[in-house]
């Protein structure tokens, strides 16, 4: 038999981290590729930057499966490989149906990575996690068979270090990613309470949507209204972030569990500064680039410690830092490095 392009399945037809960390895989990799999708901005994307790639749109998961099924065992394709966790059941059912075929399956979030998700994987199913943090999730029962490999980020180098990583005397201050609970929205209420109440000033602005029917949400929504020394602008979904970026001084992120954190390297990648908590695959990427000073331990007065790291960002020992670790993540998380690796587990 002639050999096929391996397979690839993207759950979700949106424009998101894992799909943004599949364009850059595919833009780069060495093999051409067939993928089913459903319809959407990735499969247009794709169609209009990436000609070498075969696109198969699917409506319904339910025919999906069985046709992927025909597919390979009636043709030489050694794997197939899924680049986010939602359909990791019907997987494995497929790994059962062909135990001489391999599957590789990409867990990029922590609710994938429970034991009711991953009960009873054959053998031939191989889970690839994005940080130490996921993989320390996976039950014991399949962790000795899974690979951790960081998502890769595509830097595009748009400023020199002159422009990059600068304090203004009251700094903007973005929040980027839904407003919900699942997202830090519980810490966020609590430095903004913590905040106003000490009389500092902040102008915070969220770029992300939110849910009206979450109480939390609308109650924070509520409060605000009334602070003296705080003012929150919520800006919404902003699809092209690069000018958002670009006008803030420093972003904040509020998510203890963080699977790894594209936003970081976003803000990276824009020259401006960013603060999080040593946490999940936040802190590791800090730890990774040599930014974990500028980190927050989560813990009794974490506050007070979250509002004093603006002060370090003044200065050139910030600069420098954040212009080095901007460097070091254009080398250790680059796209080639990332399908070097993902291509090379493909064929052992």
């Amino acid at each position: 038999m002639r050999k096929r392009r391996p397979i690839i399945v993207s759950p979700s037809g949106n424009l998101y981290g894992s799909e943004k960390v599949l364009l850059d895989f595919l833009a780069t990799a060495e093999e051409d590729y067939e993928i089913y999708l459903p319809e959407g901005r990735l499969r247009r994307r794709i169609a209009g930057q990436l000609p070498q790639v075969r696109l198969r749109v699917f409506s319904r998961v339910q025919l999906l499966y069985p046709e992927l099924f025909l597919r390979m065992i009636f043709s030489s394709r050694r794997f197939l490989y899924c680049n986010e966790g939602g359909h990791i059941r019907r997987i494995g059912l497929l790994a059962r149906l062909l135990p001489h075929k391999r599957f590789f399956v990409h867990l990029r979030i922590a609710e994938d990575c429970g034991p009711a998700r991953l009960r009873n994987l054959p053998d031939n199913v191989t889970l690839i996690v994005v940080s130490d943090y996921l993989m320390g999730l996976l039950p014991e029962m399949v962790r000795a068979k899974s690979v951790r490999l960081h998502d890769p980020y595509l830097a595009s180098g748009r400023k020199g270090d002159s422009g990059r990583f600068r304090m203004s005397p009251l700094p903007k201050i973005g929040v980027v990613g839904r407003v919900t609970r699942t997202k830090g929205l519980q810490e966020l209420a609590g430095l903004t309470d913590y905040a106003e109440a000490h009389g500092t000033e902040l102008e915070i602005h969220l770029f992300g949507s939110f849910d009206p029917t979450e109480e939390a949400v609308c109650a924070f929504r509520r409060k605000m209204e009334c602070y003296r020394f705080v003012r929150i602008v919520f800006e919404g979904f902003v699809e092209h972030m690069e000018a958002a970026y670009d006008s803030m001084d420093v972003i904040w992120h509020f998510s203890l569990t963080e699977p790894l954190g594209r936003i970081f390297f976003e803000a990276l990648d824009s020259g401006t500064f960013f603060t999080g908590f040593d946490s999940g695959g936040i802190g590791e990427i800090g730890h990774e680039l040599g930014l974990s000073g500028f980190l927050v331990e989560y813990g009794e007065g974490w506050e007070k410690r979250f509002l004093a790291s603006l002060k370090r960002l003044h200065g050139q020992d910030a600069h420098k830092a954040f212009c080095r670790a901007a460097k070091k993540m254009q080398e250790a998380f680059s796209p080639s490095g990332y399908a070097r690796a993902l291509e090379t587990l493909f064929k052992k």
